[in-house]
């Protein structure tokens, strides 16, 4: 794309947005009424039924998967601030950047494991 024709663009966006107009995409056309024929009654179609088998499997692979988590994903800390103490003493800018990657990567890595 040229830049002549980027540029033209934008304006043309700017002066759309400037103008009040809204826009607005939907993910169906008006005769579509979704999967199924349209409810009649609220509450007669498209209820959740879950039992207690069901919430048993969900559970037992969120438990896996956060086990995995914890084993495969947890960095040694110890030796990974040792690294980087290691490389910020010679004085390579790398040191505080593996540190910064490290508590980053750990922080991100609890908050998985809490959700």
């Amino acid at each position: 794309m040229a830049w002549d024709e980027w540029d033209q663009l934008k304006t043309e966006a700017l002066e759309r947005q400037q103008a009040g107009a809204t826009h607005m995409q939907l993910n169906q056309y008006a005769g579509d009424s979704g999967p199924g024929p349209a409810p009649t009654m609220p509450g007669s179609t498209g209820d959740l039924n879950v039992n207690q088998q069901d919430l048993s499997k969900i559970g037992s692979h969120a438990h896996t998967l956060y086990d995995q988590l914890w084993d495969q994903a947890r960095l040694d800390s110890t030796s990974v601030d040792k690294a980087a103490s290691d490389l910020a003493s010679q004085g390579l800018a790398l040191g505080s950047g593996l540190q910064h990657v490290s508590n980053r990567w750990s922080t991100q890595l609890n908050s998985v494991l809490d959700a």
